[in-house]
């Protein structure tokens, strides 16, 4: 079992890894600096986790770095250079999963412990628009989901062979994939402005739903957001700059929105 303090240390260092800001710590803590590491360029995503009584912090950063640091002293682990921007970075039990690449994409699996990679997925560059990028654990299983190059992919570890893959068909640039219940959402940026949806059930991969949502919204934006609210569903959040009315959608109801106010955060991005 891990220690709250190595995992408060690892929160912490992950939120300032990112430029984050701390909202409390304790008072023998405060000023204190425990370890800084600098073998591995800016931070552009951290996630720190607990594994077999260790808690490590995983970084992928703007040098195209894939980085694991030991969360009390500061130690380098290991270190993949992939080379490419890493657009998704995620961590579950022994293992770390990273999608990089623009038009084609890599969908790769490593060892959590030693860095060695477990599988990879290489998606070639279609003639379509290009579908951005991202990746999730299928919950309950061992495959991964991903939006990678032009397609929509449930892959199988080992060698990364395609279970299912559902054409995007230039539809969007994907950047978010979420999976809510039987289905996954793809979430992206359409040409003419705005998120698109895709919905597909997530056993067989098959389109459910297509829709549009948020005209003029941009996906990481300080103007919108996507909100996992677990069995509560999945929303897309979003305002136009400078206005005052959020707007709130709900995941696979293609018509149903509403608008909330909130003057807690009229004045700040969200």
């Amino acid at each position: 079992m891990v220690c709250g303090s190595s995992l408060r240390r690892a929160a912490l260092s992950a939120a300032l890894l990112l430029g984050g800001a701390a909202l409390g710590l304790f008072p023998d803590e405060a000023g204190k600096i425990d370890w800084y590491q600098a073998q591995i360029g800016a931070a552009t995503k951290v996630v720190a986790h607990a594994h077999n009584g260790t808690t490590g912090i995983y970084a992928a950063t703007e040098l195209g770095v894939l980085a694991a640091v030991d969360a009390d002293s500061g130690a380098l682990r290991w270190r993949q250079l992939v080379d490419e921007d890493i657009g998704t970075l995620q961590v579950r039990g022994g293992q770390v999963l990273t999608q990089s690449g623009a038009g084609g994409s890599r969908v790769r699996v490593w060892d959590a412990v030693s860095g060695s990679l477990a599988w990879e997925h290489a998606q070639p560059e279609s003639g379509q628009q290009a579908a951005g990028g991202a990746a999730l654990f299928v919950p309950g299983s061992d495959d991964v989901v991903a939006a990678a190059g032009d397609s929509l992919v449930r892959l199988a570890p080992g060698g990364g062979a395609a279970v299912w893959e559902l054409a995007l068909n230039g539809t969007g640039t994907y950047r978010r994939l979420v999976q809510h219940g039987d289905a996954v959402f793809a979430i992206g940026e359409r040409a003419g402005g705005g998120l698109r949806v895709v919905e597909a059930e997530l056993a067989s991969g098959k389109r459910k739903q297509q829709y549009d949502v948020a005209d003029g919204a941009v996906l990481g934006a300080g103007h919108s957001v996507v909100l996992d609210a677990g069995p509560n569903g999945v929303y897309v959040v979003w305002r136009d700059e400078k206005d005052i009315v959020w707007k709130v959608h709900r995941l696979g109801l293609t018509r149903p929105m509403w608008d909330m106010y909130h003057a807690k955060i009229v004045q700040q991005e969200l």
